[in-house]
């Protein structure tokens, strides 16, 4: 079953959010994607919090799809993009560098398995 079609319920009840939050590592590629997606557009035009975007973003598995990675850097960088003069950027800007840190991290380590180096 999809989450997508909860994603308006989400927007209006906070326990069904939460469900969601709690449960998005454990969901589909193709419906986690579809959650980040679905809700920055929501966050966009206002009909909801950006927090509800960068809360399924924090809940991204460090080893999900590199194409959901991807398409949530990008949205990282418009989203700075938009925070240009702003004096939460800086913030925002480390939170970011944080979060894509966590798949890097991974390749990292285990191209040093790969050669043999234990960390």
């Amino acid at each position: 079953m999809s989450a997508r079609p909860a994603i308006s319920a989400a927007a209006t009840a906070p326990a069904v959010f939460a469900g969601l939050v709690e449960r998005f590592s454990q969901i589909s590629a193709p419906d986690q994607l579809g959650l980040l997606n679905d809700t920055e557009a929501l966050a966009s035009v206002g009909q909801v919090p950006m927090s509800q975007f960068l809360s399924f973003a924090a809940k991204l598995p460090a080893d999900g799809e590199p194409l959901i990675w991807s398409s949530l850097a990008h949205s990282l960088v418009n989203l700075d993009k938009a925070l240009c003069g702003a004096r939460d950027r800086p913030a925002f800007r480390a939170y970011a560098r944080a979060l894509v840190q966590r798949p890097l991290t991974l390749v990292r380590l285990g191209r040093a398995r790969r050669r043999g180096r234990q960390y």
